[in-house]
């Protein structure tokens, strides 16, 4: 019963991270081919950021997937890089749709991060020792998919 429950849940987990990095790359490779990726600074750095995050949920290690809890956290130093450089591109007119593909990039990061917390959940309960600080049961609130959140913290675009 609640073995199957947790596997719901992780199904879920994934599929939300799926439906945000098939939405980033598309939108990714829509602007890309209009504008090329040296285009938007930002994007290469979403890209980069979103590969370490990927590359880190993937690892085996569990001192490098311990890290993800700190690096996703929205005070965390990759976000707020990425924030601030979004913030410079609010001048930019292409700022439409780089808000559009940072509320995907927030929203993968969300994912990844709930993810995160549901293994670190699932070692936990195995007798291992946890010490994230992520949403393993899905409780936290998803961004917003329009952007406003991050249209919001970087200012007026």
């Amino acid at each position: 019963g609640e073995a199957l429950l947790d596997l719901q849940a992780d199904q879920r987990r994934i599929e939300d991270l799926l439906e945000s990095m098939h939405g980033f790359v598309t939108r990714a490779a829509e602007i890309s081919d209009r504008d090329g990726l040296a285009a938007v600074p930002v994007i290469r750095s979403m890209v980069e950021g979103l590969h370490f995050l990927l590359t880190l949920l993937a690892s085996g290690d569990e001192a490098e997937r311990g890290v993800l809890p700190l690096v996703t956290d929205d005070r965390g130093g990759l976000t707020e890089r990425i924030r601030d450089e979004l913030a410079g591109e609010c001048v930019n007119p292409r700022a439409a749709d780089v808000l559009e593909l940072a509320a995907f990039f927030d929203r993968a990061v969300w994912s990844i991060r709930r993810l995160a917390g549901a293994s670190a959940s699932s070692n936990q309960d195995a007798g291992g020792v946890s010490s994230s600080t992520s949403d393993p049961d899905g409780s936290e609130p998803a961004p917003d998919d329009d952007g406003a959140r991050l249209a919001g913290m970087t200012g007026d675009v």
